[in-house]
């Protein structure tokens, strides 16, 4: 089980302000003021019987339990409301069985009592059917995406796609496209492996797709089905558009510490402009 006294595993929903949000499922419970941290373990039962290295003290009151939302995951690395409202969450599964889910309050969603994939050294993980009062993912992946994000499209380039959600794949090198059906369904659509792993992806507000990748230089790559990637922004940046535009100019310069430097610019203000 993970420790409810540490927010590790979990979605907090807090305040703007930074504190715990009314109507969280432990509103007004506190943690223990003093945690136990346990070594790196190879599987998940390791980690059941590990000894504890060292102890962590809050500096403050341990508001973990009233600050939870759900329970239960293991490397959460996307959230986004989808346009009907819904809360879903993508994250990585340890050999196989990356999920994403559609986040409810104060489930568990099963991290590390169950998996659809094993722990590194082999171990099998009780398989989800054997909890069933534990939450399953909507869609999961073995082998895995190894998903960067998830994005939400809303655009006027690629309008076929409003409502879809787009994954940045690291160990896959791919850029993903699922569909949401609006009634807390989900489905796979589309794959575009690009040779590189993908951290980031972003809507531009003119639509543009925008990925930050792990390259050290750029180049152009064209999928073969649509649309086509014509062209790189930086050296770590690659602009979605459809069949017909021009290729788009770099705008970094060469030296590759500017490079970087430029790319992270360009992400902030389209997360600034998104949230904005």
């Amino acid at each position: 089980m993970q420790d409810p006294n540490q927010p590790l595993g979990k979605i907090l929903r807090l305040t703007l302000d930074g504190k715990p949000a009314p109507g969280n499922p432990q509103a007004g419970k506190m943690g223990t003021k003093t945690v136990g941290i346990i070594g790196k373990q190879l599987d998940t039962y390791g980690a059941t019987v590990a000894e504890i290295m060292y102890s962590y003290t809050f500096p403050g009151d341990n508001l973990t339990p009233s600050e939870t939302w759900s329970t239960g995951h293991r490397t959460p690395y996307g959230l986004v409301f989808t346009l009907d409202g819904r809360l879903w969450e993508l994250e990585h599964g340890p050999a196989g069985g990356d999920e994403l889910n559609v986040i409810e309050s104060g489930k568990n969603y099963g991290w590390p009592l169950v998996s659809y994939g094993r722990d590194y050294n082999g171990t099998n993980i009780p398989h989800p059917d054997s909890r069933p009062d534990l939450a399953k993912p909507v869609i999961y992946w073995t082998p895995v995406v190894a998903p960067g994000n998830l994005a939400l499209y809303n655009g006027a380039i690629f309008s076929e796609w409003n409502g879809s959600g787009l994954i940045a794949g690291l160990g896959s090198r791919s850029l993903s496209r699922i569909t949401f059906d609006g009634n807390g369904g989900a489905a796979p659509a589309e794959r575009w492996y690009l040779g590189r792993e993908i951290r980031d992806v972003a809507v531009g507000p003119d639509g543009a797709v925008w990925e930050f990748d792990q390259r050290d230089t750029g180049r152009t790559v064209s999928p073969d089905a649509k649309p086509t990637i014509v062209g790189t922004i930086s050296a770590r940046r690659t602009l979605l558009q459809p069949r017909g535009y021009r290729t788009c100019r770099r705008l970094a310069q060469r030296r590759r510490g500017k490079d970087r430097r430029l790319a992270a610019t360009l992400i902030i203000k389209l997360r600034v402009h998104l949230i904005t």
